[in-house]
């Protein structure tokens, strides 16, 4: 930031902060000749003049002049002829001529030059400095960009010429007046007034950076936010966003930081004129919004203790569409946000070897008559190492009250309570000859009310659950040199009775089922309670991982379930069926800095067909990388029985030391024989060390209600120690998980 207040402060001047907080010390004063006068009380040194004085708590303040004279009776000091101060800080100046009085509270300079230790230029025909705290620069520039000062010709990128600028150290504040912003040379912004907060200011109250942007369904996009420091540790920012084509919003945000937490409250309203919906809303289906659209979020984090933690976040508006259409949240994560808002209320207990957890749920979807609301959900665990038994011993309880106002006919119930506590033990066991063998048994009851569930009005059920397994891996290691490789074969059998998947017992949170890599050793597969992993079956696979310097590795795993029952515990589509699963595979290759590879897949024992597959690439470094991410599911393993084949790829590169380029897209190639856009989007940027500009162009292809095909752009001009000047939240590449291990 600018460094006006230090232009005559500088200068052997006990005015600044440290300064007021201890005296000055003693000046030493080295010259070829110095004269002191008795009558008129003055000194006088000249010829290599070199004055050093001590900072504190360390350091030192030295000025360099062909000749300076000192008045004691009128309290003057002045210095003239090639002027030149080092400061502690690492900042340069140097001035024709300085002079100053009143115990420095005033001062003047001519012929002024700043080089800060960050590098940035300043200068002024004149600086003067009245009452110790209201410095001025006269025909004043300012830049913290590189360039050749001993070349007249050459100019900086950008420099800020103002015919005067005032510091205020009382207010804290800096004023402009007649100020125009330069690049090469040329003017390309006037502004006959302006002012922001000095550097010291962490902040301060006033209008921020305005926002601009565009897209092909709002129209101009201009906002003007106003921020209010209401405290030092409460604050207010109010932004009015005005359209071309829509109309005007409103957006304000209070935070508020307290010893033990924080709290925040965002809101906004507008009126949208027109509600053009991009298809037609089928029977039965959401609903179109109002003309009257608004949000409100807000969130409550409070630490109690160390061992006691309450929070509350709230997150409403007025129909699921609205926060995707329009741009009220600046961190927007992917091109479309996630509709569905949750809202939660929390309390947690922590202790070094349990945990409990009180939650409540309100979800906002577009079924609202069939969307449950939780109230609570409470979770106990607590774990031990017995020592007669040995091994571990884990305790967990677990108790859920939800309601909705129309139950899904023989799907969900308009009420259920259900109350569960499990214990669990291990005995991880190592045999002399290196194998891992961990023997697990587990013991569950879970008790029900459910009303209104398969045509009955009240019902109370139960059930107990008894699972035992074992769990065989026996790691081989070889050595190469500087690499390893570990080859672990693995097996498991799991044992648990059939009976446990009841038919009056209604799937609240076991709804999804993934079977991969990362669930296939599970001894229950589900990840919630409802519904639970029965029967009996053998697990088996096969690990090989080949470990480089620098964490460099390839890995391969396959495995494989093989049902001993020719029982079916899981739906059907999903990985297994009564006699086996699906052949699982996952493959991680990074053997190289510039190569990053993963794939995972399930494949059909019967007809060697994918059940789904995932592959992620990242290739090349930051001068030139692509990175592909490309998911397929066949339609038995969605919820809504469509197959899903999705591409999402990303080029960019470092053309030059300041250019880069960027091109992604997001394809769904299920759609007609060539597939179809979803999102594409083309970035450059520049930068040298003063200067940076972003910008973007994007394209949507998706619908949803008054979400149509959208496009836009995106300019961020950001100039250093100025602050940036940033455009509305147009859509951004979201990225791909895939290309990550």
């Amino acid at each position: 930031m600018f460094v006006w207040g230090l232009l005559i402060a500088i200068v052997l001047g006990p005015s600044n902060l440290c300064a007021q907080q201890h005296p000055p010390a003693p000046l030493q004063l080295k010259a070829d000749q110095i004269t002191y006068q008795e009558t008129q009380s003055t000194v006088t040194a000249t010829g290599h003049v070199v004055v050093t004085q001590k900072v504190f708590p360390n350091g030192s303040r030295t000025l360099y002049a062909d000749a300076i004279t000192y008045n004691k009776d009128a309290d003057t000091l002045s210095a003239s002829g090639n002027v030149y101060l080092e400061e502690p800080s690492g900042d340069i100046l140097t001035a024709d001529s300085v002079s100053f009085s009143d115990d420095f509270k005033k001062g003047m300079m001519k012929a002024m030059e700043m080089i800060t230790k960050d590098r940035e230029y300043l200068s002024a025909e004149t600086g003067s400095r009245e009452n110790g705290s209201l410095s001025t620069a006269e025909e004043s520039v300012y830049t913290p960009c590189s360039f050749c000062r001993t070349n007249k010709k050459t100019s900086p990128f950008w420099q800020i010429r103002a015919e005067k600028v005032t510091h205020d150290q009382n207010n804290q504040t800096v004023t402009y007046n007649n100020a125009r912003l330069e690049i090469k040379g040329v003017p390309v912004f006037y502004t006959p007034y302006f002012y922001h907060p000095d550097p010291t200011v962490k902040r301060k109250s006033g209008i921020l950076t305005p926002i601009y942007g565009s897209t092909r369904d709002l129209g101009g996009i201009i906002s003007l936010p106003v921020y209010y420091s209401i405290a030092g540790n409460r604050d207010l920012t109010m932004t009015p966003i005005l359209t071309s084509k829509q109309g005007p919003i409103i957006v304000s945000e209070y935070r508020h930081r307290f010893r033990d937490g924080e709290s925040k409250l965002a809101g906004s309203y507008t009126r949208t004129h027109g509600l053009p919906l991009s298809q037609p809303i089928p029977f039965n289906g959401p609903r179109a919004p109002k003309p009257d659209r608004w949000h409100v979020a807000g969130m409550v984090n409070y630490h109690q203790s160390d061992e006691r933690r309450l929070f509350l976040d709230v997150n409403r508006a007025s129909d699921t569409t609205y926060l995707s259409r329009y741009p009220i949240t600046r961190q927007t994560p992917s091109f479309m946000q996630n509709k569905n808002l949750t809202s939660t209320a929390m309390v947690e207990q922590f202790s070094w070897n349990s945990y409990l957890g009180i939650r409540a749920f309100a979800f906002q979807t577009d079924t609202p008559k069939t969307t449950p609301m939780v109230l609570p959900k409470a979770v106990y665990a607590t774990q031990v190492e017995p020592k007669k038994i040995g091994g571990i011993l884990r305790v967990d309880a677990n108790v859920l009250s939800l309601s909705r106002e129309n139950p899904i006919q023989r799907q969900t119930g308009s009420e259920m309570q259900r109350v569960s506590l499990g214990v669990d033990w291990k005995s991880p066991h190592i045999t002399s000859s290196g194998q891992l063998v961990t023997p697990r048994l587990t013991m569950r009851g879970d008790g029900y009310f459910v009303r209104n569930y398969r045509d009955k009005k009240e019902n109370v059920v139960g059930r107990l659950l008894p699972q035992a397994s074992i769990d065989w891996r026996y790691p081989l290691v070889r050595r190469f040199d500087q690499n390893q490789w570990v080859m672990q074969p693995m097996g498991m059998v799991v044992a648990s009775p059939y009976s446990a998947n009841r038919k009056n017992i209604p799937n609240e949170d076991s709804t999804s089922f993934e079977l991969d890599d990362t669930s296939l050793f599970r001894p229950n597969r589900y990840g919630g309670i409802d519904r639970v992993d029965t029967g009996y079956r053998g697990v088996y696979g096969l690990d090989n991982t080949v470990h480089f310097p620098d964490q460099k590795l390839i890995n391969v795993f396959v495995g494989q379930t093989k049902r001993l029952d020719h029982h079916q515990a899981i739906p059907t589509g999903l990985g297994e069926d009564n006699a086996q699963s699906d052949y699982i595979a996952r493959l991680k290759i990074k053997p190289i800095s510039w190569l990053t590879a993963r794939y995972r897949t399930a494949i059909k024992p019967a007809n060697g067909h994918p059940r789904y597959s995932e592959m992620g690439v990242s290739l090349g470094d930051k001068k030139l990388r692509l990175d592909t991410g490309y998911v397929y599911l066949n339609k038995e393993a969605t919820q809504k029985h469509q197959s899903v084949s999705q591409l999402n790829w990303q080029a960019r590169g470092e053309m030059t030391d300041n250019w880069s380029l960027s091109f992604a897209q997001i394809r769904n190639l299920k759609h007609n024989r060539g597939g179809a856009s979803l999102a594409s989007f083309a970035s450059a940027s520049y930068k040298n060390d003063c200067f940076r500009v972003d910008f973007g162009i994007y394209k949507t292809g998706y619908s949803d209600r008054d979400i149509r095909p959208d496009s836009g752009f995106l300019v961020q001009l950001t100039f250093k120690n100025l602050g940036s000047f940033t455009p509305s939240t147009t859509t951004q590449y979201p990225g791909s998980m895939l290309t990550h291990f």
